[in-house]
C-alpha cells in the first residue's frame, strides 16, 4: 500500500511512511529498501513500475428518484482558494531575517515564470525556499535538458554551459548580486513529462508566487550527515512528524 501510494499520490514520503505505522521516515526507508531493493525516494525519481496489490474498491451506483432532480449547486474558487488547494507550503517573507535574499529569489522567479522555461528551485536554494533561512551564497535552479540554449538567451549571455560528468552540465552566472548556477540533467529530457520533471518537488507558494521546490525529504535521503545543512533539515522533518 505504501509503494502504490508513492508511485500514484503527491503525498510526501514521511506522511507515506506515518501513515503506515512506521515512528520514523530511516524506519520506513529501511523496511521498503529491504523488501524492493531500493528506497522511496529512488522510485519516486526515476518512476519505477513497482508491482503493487491493488486496493480493493467497491463502487455503489443508485438510480432513480424524482424526474425532475435540483440543479446543482457550484462553488466559486477564487485565486486565494486555488493557491490553497494546490500548493504543499506557503511561506510569507514578512518575518523573515534574510529579506534582501528572499527579494532577489523572488525577482528571479517571476521573470523565469513570464517565459516558456521549465525550471524548478534546487540544490541549497530548496533549503532556503523552503523557509529554512541562512545567508543565500547562490540560488540553484534545474532547467529541462534542451532549454541550455534558452537558458543562455534568458540571462543574456553568450557562454556554454559545462559537463562535469556524463548526463549533468551546469552554467554559472550572476543575477542582482548572487550568483546563479543553472543545472541541465539528461534524464529530464525536453519529450518528458511535467510530471516526471516535477518528481519529488513541493508546490510552495511564497507571498503569492507558486513554484516547484526540490522536497526536504529528498534531500534528507540524499544528502550526506556530514554536509552542513543536514542537522537543519532533519531537525524540521523530525519536529513535522511528532507534530502529525
Amino acid at each position: 500500500m505504501a509503494a502504490y501510494d508513492i508511485q500514484t499520490t503527491r503525498l510526501h514520503i514521511i506522511d507515506i511512511a506515518l501513515k503506515y505505522g512506521y515512528e520514523t521516515l530511516e524506519a520506513f526507508s529501511k523496511a521498503f529498501t529491504r523488501f524492493y531493493g531500493f528506497p522511496p525516494s529512488f522510485i519516486r525519481r526515476t518512476n519505477t513500475q513497482l508491482r503493487v496489490f491493488q486496493p480493493i474498491q467497491i463502487h455503489l451506483e443508485i438510480t432513480g428518484g424524482w424526474e425532475d432532480e435540483l440543479p446543482s449547486l457550484t462553488k466559486q474558487t477564487t485565486v486565494e482558494q486555488e493557491i490553497q488547494n494546490t500548493c504543499n507550503f506557503h511561506i510569507s517573507t514578512n518575518n523573515m531575517k534574510q529579506k534582501k535574499d528572499w527579494s532577489i529569489l523572488l525577482q528571479l522567479v517571476k521573470k523565469l515564470q513570464q517565459t516558456d522555461l521549465k525550471f524548478k528551485i534546487d540544490g541549497k536554494t530548496m533549503i532556503f525556499a523552503q523557509g529554512l533561512e541562512f545567508k543565500l551564497d547562490k540560488i540553484c535552479l534545474t532547467f529541462k535538458w534542451k532549454q541550455e540554449q534558452s537558458v543562455l538567451d534568458f540571462f543574456n549571455e553568450d557562454g556554454e554551459f559545462v559537463e562535469s560528468y556524463p548526463g549533468f552540465k551546469y552554467y554559472d552566472t550572476e543575477f542582482e548580486g548572487i550568483r546563479v548556477r543553472c543545472m541541465l540533467y539528461e534524464e529530464f529530457q525536453e519529450t518528458d513529462t511535467d510530471e516526471i520533471f516535477y518528481k519529488n518537488t513541493d508546490i510552495v507558494e511564497i507571498d503569492a508566487n507558486v513554484v516547484h521546490v526540490q522536497s526536504l525529504e529528498f534531500y534528507y535521503e540524499n544528502a550526506k550527515p556530514d554536509e552542513k545543512y543536514y542537522p537543519m533539515v532533519e531537525e524540521y522533518l523530525k519536529a513535522s512528524l511528532t507534530k502529525s
